[in-house]
């Protein structure tokens, strides 16, 4: 693993959420189903790849010596720990790691740690189980469409923001911990 290879993974992120950004600002968000999931789903999984490939990154440039097999944010957090826990990555991987299946939904949704979990629970219920995470409010016109906070919990209500502003944060974020990471090794 290069580090060329992380920044590419996030650049596939990057393409994905420009076009979706296209189909925000050009009023079609609402009108491509097929579409509109396609390019969520790529860029869930390319911008989670991206930490994947900084995980593998970091783990043979660091000689954790974790199978490749099993290598993950929250391992290498719980392994860089284990060798140094002032490590600065451990912080970096930390933000990173969450299980969104044992831990609460944030108090926050768009906070650092909010973005990080809705993303890694986005892509878990997006890519993995085809989940629709849009909400539409009609009277608000056709180019604006929002997450359920939580896909598996609509009671928790929907997103403050357009789409495109909660991905390009989303986005944001992870880019700043990576480019920490990729500083630090």
């Amino acid at each position: 693993m290069v580090v060329d290879t992380v920044l590419v993974k996030i650049g596939f992120a990057k393409n994905r959420l420009d076009e979706i950004c296209d189909l925000v600002a050009q009023k079609k968000i609402a009108t491509d189903a097929n579409l509109r999931q396609q390019l969520v789903q790529e860029f869930f999984f390319h911008l989670l790849g991206a930490i994947e490939y900084l995980a593998q990154l970091v783990n043979e440039k660091r000689n954790l010596q974790i199978k490749q097999e099993y290598v993950s944010a929250h391992e290498v957090r719980d392994q860089l720990k284990k060798a140094n826990r002032t490590d600065p990555l451990v912080t970096i991987f930390d933000a990173m790691s969450f299980n969104t299946r044992k831990e609460p939904f944030p108090k926050n949704p768009f906070s650092n740690q909010g973005l990080m979990y809705r993303l890694i629970n986005y892509r878990n219920e997006i890519v993995h189980r085809n989940t629709n995470p849009f909400h539409f409010s009609l009277s608000k016109g056709p180019a604006h469409a929002e997450f359920w906070l939580d896909p598996r919990n609509h009671s928790i209500g929907k997103s403050s923001v357009c789409v495109d502003t909660d991905l390009s944060n989303m986005f944001g974020i992870v880019s700043k911990y990576i480019n920490q990471a990729l500083l630090i090794i």
